[in-house]
Parts: structure tokens; sequence; C-alpha cells
């Protein structure tokens, strides 16, 4: 079974918060995405996560003597880094690296020295960091090649290669040189720049410079058109002469590069491992800091684990501007919170479960401090789970949600308002069964938000929405419209949630009704038949 299923990631909207974490390189990006939740009996793995997340922040601000922090030097490098997506599936498959995926991984090693460089002066000590990053720069031959980024065959490859390229690039300039000379010649003394593809176009009514053209031995016709008459160098015969040796020192190099290139594939093979080893480190350094800085720039914070309970002090939804703060602590199998709609215990339950999810994946959370112990799953079964695909009701839906959740072991599970698609009596019975089944084991603990009035139980936590303020709401203001009205009501709802005895639920339904513009007499009318209800 997963840790979140997709509709509790939906309704918790916990995509919306993994995409505001932001690795900077494509290794550390898949990292992120590759990332598990620590779950019940990985405490110690969440401990050491920590450790390394408290590292990182207390030296994300500190300067070095030019006052560069070291989030800046950190972050300059990271930016600098390649992708070896293609790299690594090459060695894993034994193949050829070409001369790019070369560049790509010195460039990789390079940078990935520099981080290491910038962790050793900052006195960072992370248990999975080792350096490996040296151990690649030293399969590309020269020493000087450690102190650039930059690839080339000709600094790492073979001397014989070294030797073939001076002597290649020495044929190349003098066969440039000769025709250099010539056709600078020829525009001088025919007074018509020589074009780029080395051909000399003369009009055909300069007969004068044509005829002189056609007895050069410097030049001959190519081609006549209607207009104009081409020529193009006769070259003399060293150039011919250079031409063939550069044909045959160009297959030269091209065998000697292919020995270079096998010769470092020999010298990299017995590294692979720790190529990959270099590429996850990095990957693992950059998703951490993008968590840490996360944390730094929306003023988020880092939850503490606890044995037992769950205490949440200043939650917030990260995607509301303003909300009011969530304070809850879950010290029992369940806590019940009841309000009226429009109340916020929604947004209130999906909060909770957002911070304990963020909790669970090492992440920092919105609010001003959190405690939770591990779970395995975390479920949100609520809202309209129909599914036309397979023609279930909402109801239905709703009782295959609730079956899958109560098989789950060491869950933290939110049922929110379940059973109001059906009538009260078997709605409020159903929650009754569902609360005490939970009871029976102790590994798992539920948050329950209703209308519904249960039988009280001592094992139950009672919380309720504050509601809203009658007060607030004069007699007065009753003529304004129903958007006025409406903007007046939820200026005057409490959002906080606060402790009750019971399960009691508020009363306030009619009141908002009333509030409205629902007639007086049928809201009487109303409440004459609820106090009825009450009293059976």
């Amino acid at each position: 079974m997963t840790f979140l299923n997709g509709f509790t990631i939906d309704q918790i909207d916990f995509a919306r918060m993994q995409k505001v974490v932001r690795p900077l390189t494509p290794c550390g990006q898949r990292a992120f995405r590759a990332r598990l939740p620590f779950i019940s009996g990985q405490e110690a793995e969440w401990r050491a996560d920590r450790a390394d997340v408290e590292q990182l922040s207390e030296t994300l601000g500190c300067m070095d003597e030019n006052g560069k922090s070291f989030r800046e030097h950190l972050v300059s490098t990271l930016s600098l880094l390649p992708d070896l997506y293609d790299v690594l599936q090459l060695l894993e498959k034994h193949e050829q690296l070409l001369v790019e995926h070369l560049a790509s991984l010195k460039r990789f090693a390079y940078f990935a020295k520099t981080i290491e460089d910038q962790i050793e002066r900052s006195n960072l000590v992370f248990p999975w960091w080792q350096s490996k990053a040296r151990l690649v720069l030293n399969c590309f031959a020269k020493d000087s090649s450690s102190s650039s980024p930059d690839f080339s065959l000709a600094e790492s490859g073979s001397p014989q290669l070294q030797e073939a390229y001076i002597m290649h690039n020495q044929i190349k300039q003098r066969r440039a040189e000769l025709e250099r000379e010539l056709t600078k010649q020829v525009s001088r003394d025919y007074r018509v720049a020589v074009r780029r593809d080395q051909t000399l176009i003369l009009p055909l009514d300069h007969m004068e410079p044509i005829e002189q053209a056609k007895k050069d031995s410097r030049l001959q016709m190519r081609m006549q058109t209607a207009f104009e008459i081409i020529f193009e160098p006769v070259w003399p015969m060293e150039h011919a002469q250079l031409s063939a040796s550069e044909v045959v020192m160009r297959e030269r190099v091209a065998k000697l590069e292919q020995e270079s290139l096998a010769l470092i594939m020999q010298q990299l093979a017995p590294i692979n491992v720790h190529i990959q080893d270099m590429n996850e480190q990095v990957a693992h350094l950059d998703e951490l800091l993008a968590r840490v800085v996360l944390a730094h720039d929306r003023g988020y914070v880092w939850s503490e684990l606890a044995h037992l309970g769950v205490t949440l002090t200043g939650g917030y939804p990260p995607a509301h501007g303003e909300f009011t703060p969530i304070d809850i602590a879950l010290h029992t199998s369940v806590t019940m919170i009841t309000g009226p709609n429009m109340g916020g215990k929604s947004v209130a339950l999906k909060t909770l479960l957002l911070v304990i999810a963020c909790h669970q994946y090492g992440y920092p959370v919105p609010a001003k401090a959190f405690t939770a112990p591990l779970v395995q799953h975390i479920r949100y079964v609520g809202g309209d789970g129909q599914s036309v695909q397979s023609g279930l009701s909402s109801f239905g839906a709703e009782i295959v949600a609730i079956q899958e959740a109560l098989t789950l072991p060491q869950s933290m599970l939110c049922f929110d308002e379940i059973g109001r698609s059906t009538n009260p009596i078997e709605g409020s019975a159903l929650l009754e069964a569902i609360c005490s089944e939970i009871q029976r084991d102790d590994q798992r603990m539920a948050v329950v938000a209703t209308h519904f009035l249960l039988t009280p139980n001592e094992d139950t936590i009672y919380y309720r929405m504050a509601g809203f303020r009658q007060d607030a709401l004069q007699d007065s203001t009753k003529d304004i419209d129903i958007a006025e009205r409406l903007r007046a009501l939820q200026a005057a709802m409490d959002y906080r949630i606060v402790p009750q005895a019971s399960g009691e639920v508020p009363q306030e339904g009619l009141a908002i009704a009333a509030w409205l513009g629902l007639s007086d007499e049928m809201i009487q009318h109303a409440r004459r038949i609820a106090k009825a209800k009450v009293q059976v």
C-alpha cells in the first residue's frame, strides 16, 4: 500500500507543495522526484536526514572573506553542472563514450570537486559525501587538465595523438597561407575582391580584365553566364601536396582519437561505480539544499519527531493568502471536530494532513511548530469521491475508501463529513462504528469532522470550530444585498479550533440561514421542529 494515494494527494494539495521544492540540477530534480517518505521504523534515517538539514541550515548564510555566502557559492557551482544521465546509461551498458560525453563527465567532476572544496572549507561533515570527483579527474591524463573544466583529446589523448594534432594543424596553416597569398595577389591585380568561395567574378563588359584573366596562369575559368565570367584559382603544386597530406593526417588523427577514447574508457571502467556515486552525492546535496532554501525563504519550520501524539501550532495552508493559524493536539486514537459549514473544518483537516506528509518527507512545514511520530500511511476520506467510470455513487465511493483506509496499519486517517450522502441516522451510526473500530487498534490515529450528534465517548478528544460571531451580524444591516451578506458572514467567522467537553454539535445552521435571507416564518418553523426532535 502507498503512503499517500492519489485522492489524498489531490485533497491536501501535496503536489503544489512539492512544486515549490526546486533542485537546481537535473540529477537533483530526479532525486527529488524519486524521494520516498520516512515511515514508522525509519526513525534513525529521519534523524540522520534532519542532522544534515541542521548542518546545512547553519552554514547557508556563512560569509567568506569576499562577502559571498556559502549559499551563493553552492548555488552558482551547482548551476554549472551538466546532466550525466546519458553518460551513466552508456557506462552501465559498457558502450563507448563520445567526445561530448567525456566533456560532460569532466565538467561535472571538475565542479563536483569544487563543491567538495566548498564543503571542506565550511567544515560540513555529511556521512554520505565522499571524495569521488578526484578519482574521475585522474582519468583525464594530463595534470594540467584538472585545472580547467574543459575537455579536449588534444590534452587528454596519447602523445601520438598530440603529435598528429600538431602536424595536422601545421599542414592546414601552410595550405591556408598559400591560399591567402594567391587570393591577395589576384584581388590586388584585378581590383576585385576574391569571394569567400575563392572565386573571382568579372562582368562581361570588363573586356580588358577578362582577357587578362584568361591568359593568367594563376586563374582558370569555371563558368560563364549571360552577365559575367567566374574564375577560380590554379593552386601551385605545393598546395596539392599539402591537401593530400592533410587527408592522410585527418585519417591518422581520427584513428588515434578512437584509440585515445578507448584508452580513457579503459581508465574509467574500474571506477564506473564511483562515477555513479559522485552523481548521486551531488543529487542528494542539491535536493537537500532545495529543502533548506524553502524553509529559509518561506519561513517554514522544521518538525520534530515524537513517540506518541501529534501537536500542530500555528499551522496554515500555503495556498491561502490569509488563514487563522491552526492549533490542535491529537493524543488519542480518535479526535473529533464539529462546526458549521463554512467554519473551516475541511481546510483545517487538510492542512493537518499536509503538514504530516511534509514531516515524513523531510520537508519544512508551514507552521510555527509541529511534532509527530512517523506513520506508514496517510489517508483522507471525504469530499465527493463519486466515480462515473466505475459506476459508484458518492456514498458507494466513500465506503470503498473507508474500507481501504481501515486495512492500513500504523496510519493517520482523516474522515471529513463521511455519511453525509446517506440518511443522518445511518450516517451517524456508521461513523460511531468506524470510530470504535479505530479505538480498538492503538497503532492508528484518526481525526474526524462531522455534523452528526454522536454518543459521547471518554476515549475521544473533542474540538469544535469556534464558528461565527452572531453579535457581528447586526439586524440593521439586513437590507444589504446577498453578496454583501456573504462577505459579512465570512468576516464574522472565527476559524479557531477550540476544545470542548463532548461531541455536541453547534446549532448555528439556522442562524446562518436567517442571516442569508430565509424568511422568519420558515426559520421559526424549523426551530420548532428541531426542538421537538431533540426532546424525542
